[in-house]
């Protein structure tokens, strides 16, 4: 997604929470690749409401504004409803819900400084075809959807939009053999009207789709990528 950004000629930031050293390699990357300070790394957990303040002044001293916000955090844990743990829970929900609520709160203000801010969140097809033991994400992102529609309505007259990307089930250039046939244990690609797995590639330019001048319009959306998968409106 970072990438994609910068080679559309972004400025980039580069969150995370622990990994340092590869938020920063990353950064690095694309500054060689692009020339100036065109990316910078920023280490905030997302769940913290002050490091999250302290993470939007630092952009905000560095670039001077804030167009685009992606909301694609989440802390996946599996576990029958039986002997899955509150803490476990909480863990969930305070990655994906907490960390998005608190980011657009305070992205806000630059968002519509800039004229035309857009959010856009990372839900995903397990809070539409939720799988034995993933109740926590499934709820999550569902509430990641319900998120999306009220702060569009609440951020439209501020010139912000907000939408959601969906994706189903997909694969990278760098994910081993291995994973998709792990994956068909939860989604068999020949039964799919679209009879494959997905690239991270159609879900990273379905997000910057959204982030171009002619989805102005749109809001309080969400995009379903998954080859049918599911048929969501």
């Amino acid at each position: 997604m970072v990438r994609a950004f910068a080679a559309a000629g972004a400025a980039v930031v580069v969150n995370a929470n622990t990994s340092h050293e590869e938020a920063q390699a990353l950064a690095e990357e694309i500054n060689a690749r692009y020339g100036g300070k065109r990316a910078m790394a920023c280490i905030a957990d997302i769940t913290s409401e002050q490091a999250v303040q302290s993470m939007m002044s630092e952009v905000a001293g560095q670039f001077g504004r804030l167009d685009i916000l992606v909301n694609n955090a989440v802390g996946r844990r599996h576990g029958a409803l039986q002997t899955f743990s509150i803490e476990d829970w909480r863990t969930v929900m305070q990655s994906c819900l907490d960390g998005a609520f608190l980011c657009a709160k305070h992205a806000a203000p630059l968002l519509s400084a800039s004229g035309a801010g857009r959010i856009i969140n990372l839900s995903g097809a397990a809070s539409h075809v939720p799988a034995t033991g993933g109740a926590a994400v499934a709820a999550a992102k569902a509430g990641l959807e319900g998120l999306t529609r009220a702060l569009a309505h609440e951020l439209g007259p501020h010139n912000i939009s907000v939408n959601c990307v969906c994706p189903g089930v997909m694969l990278s250039d760098a994910d081993p053999p291995q994973r998709a046939v792990d994956l068909r244990a939860y989604c068999e690609p020949e039964k799919l009207p679209i009879a494959r797995f997905g690239h991270i590639d159609e879900t990273v330019g379905t997000v910057l789709s959204l982030c171009s001048a002619p989805f102005a319009y749109m809001t309080g959306q969400v995009i379903h990528v998954n080859g049918g998968l599911y048929f969501g409106s």
